[in-house]
C-alpha cells in the first residue's frame, strides 16, 4: 500500500492576519485499489503557528 500526499498553499504570500488556503492532493502510489482512506490535517483551523521551544542562547 502506498499513499502520497502533497500539501500546497494556494498563494505564495500572505499579509499578517490573512488566511492562507491549502490544497491537499492524495495519490494512490501502490498497485492495489484503496478504499476507506481518511486524511486529516492536525494544523486545520490553527490561528497561530506553534513553534517548538528553543533553549539556544547563542549561535
Amino acid at each position: 500500500m502506498g499513499i502520497g500526499i502533497i500539501k500546497t498553499a494556494t498563494s505564495r504570500r500572505a499579509s499578517p492576519g490573512q488566511a492562507v488556503l491549502y490544497e491537499l492532493e492524495v495519490v494512490n502510489t501502490g498497485a492495489i485499489e484503496l478504499t476507506g482512506i481518511v486524511v486529516s490535517d492536525p494544523l486545520l483551523g490553527v490561528k497561530k503557528p506553534r513553534w517548538p521551544a528553543c533553549n539556544r542562547t547563542s549561535a
